[in-house]
């Protein structure tokens, strides 16, 4: 029994920290971060992106090219917040949302999921034109390049 706990015990710290997990993932776009820091953002995405069906890796994307899981980011034009850089004047209303929350990476996180599922229904389950929207850009050209972006991020965080 000592043997199977030792081998269970070297593959998990084996896999938490090789670089080909998200945590490792997430660390490397925010070095800043604790295994611990990592490890909560990571369990926060996955929560929300299982209580509204959005695929992880996608919202996960989305936040290392937003704020490189930074909670305290702030857009240039100080209207967006947070990991997910939610737009406070677009959103405030339709979800109740404060500056306070968006500052709160769970309240955040939770809010960019909601918004991804919400353009994934307006855009009848098309993931790219989701993307798009959420970027927000009413230029096709600077949407395309953001999809991409995101999408190639977020094929790092595919477990």
């Amino acid at each position: 029994m000592k043997k199977l706990a030792f081998i269970f015990g070297l593959f998990c710290s084996m896999y938490c920290y090789s670089d080909n997990n998200p945590i490792s993932q997430i660390q490397q776009y925010n070095q800043k971060l604790s295994v611990e820091e990592a490890t909560q953002i990571y369990e926060m995405e996955t929560k929300y992106a299982k209580k509204y069906n959005v695929p992880v890796e996608v919202g996960l994307g989305i936040s290392s090219k937003e704020s490189r899981f930074i909670t305290t980011a702030t857009s240039s034009t100080k209207e967006s917040y947070g990991i997910k850089q939610i737009n406070y004047k677009v959103w405030k209303k339709k979800y109740g949302l404060t500056k306070q929350c968006l500052h709160d990476a769970e309240c955040n996180i939770e809010a960019g999921y909601k918004i991804l599922r919400y353009y994934i229904d307006l855009k009848q389950g098309n993931i790219t034109n989701a993307i798009m929207a959420y970027r927000g850009s009413t230029r096709k050209q600077t949407n395309l390049k953001y999809v991409n972006d995101v999408l190639s991020r977020s094929t790092r965080f595919k477990v």
